[in-house]
C-alpha cells in the first residue's frame, strides 16, 4: 500500500512537470528573451503612423517624408526579424547546438543589422537637410535617433551573446 502510494505521488509529480513545462509552449508561451526588441519594434510602428500622417498634412515635404517612413518600415522590418532571431537562439535549449547557432545569429542577423542601420542613418541624415516643415524635421531627426539607438542596441547585443 504504501509503495503504491509513493509511485502514485512520483507519477502525479512527473505529470505536473511535465504539463508545466508543455503546456506553457502549446499556448504559445515561451521563455522569456534576455535581449527582447518589441519595444522598439513599436517605436518604429509608431513613427510609420505619425509619418503618414504628416504625409498627409505636409505635402511640401511628401518625398522626402516618404523616403523616412520607409526607412522606418525597413528598421521595424530588421528589428522585428532580429527579435525572432533571438527567440529562436534562445529556445534551444542544448548547449553545442546553440553554440553553433551563435555565429549565425550574431553575424547574419545582428552584425549585419547594425551595419544596415549606420548606413541608414548616414542616409537619412543627408535627408533631413531637404525638410522644410519644422514638425517633419523634428519627427526625422527622432526616427534617426531611434535608428542610431537600434543600431547601438544589436552592437551590444552581438557583444553579449554567447
Amino acid at each position: 500500500m504504501k509503495s503504491k502510494l509513493i509511485g502514485l505521488l512520483i507519477v502525479l509529480a512527473v505529470g505536473v512537470i511535465l504539463i508545466s513545462s508543455i503546456l506553457p509552449r502549446i499556448n504559445g508561451q515561451t521563455r522569456p528573451v534576455p535581449h527582447d526588441l518589441s519595444g522598439q519594434v513599436t517605436t518604429f510602428e509608431n513613427h510609420i503612423k505619425d509619418i503618414r500622417a504628416m504625409e498627409n498634412a505636409n505635402p511640401v515635404d511628401k518625398e522626402v517624408l516618404q523616403d523616412l517612413e520607409h526607412s522606418a518600415l525597413t528598421a521595424e522590418e530588421r528589428l522585428y526579424a532580429a527579435n525572432t532571431a533571438l527567440e529562436m537562439y534562445y529556445s534551444i535549449s542544448s548547449q553545442a547546438d546553440r553554440a553553433n547557432a551563435w555565429r549565425i545569429v550574431k553575424e547574419k542577423f545582428l552584425d549585419y543589422y547594425s551595419w544596415a542601420f549606420d548606413q541608414e542613418v548616414t542616409r537619412t541624415t543627408g535627408e533631413l537637410t531637404f525638410l522644410k516643415g519644422p514638425a517633419a524635421a523634428a519627427l526625422g531627426l527622432h526616427v534617426k535617433d531611434d535608428m542610431r539607438t537600434a543600431k547601438d542596441t544589436l552592437d551590444a547585443i552581438a557583444t553579449s551573446l554567447h
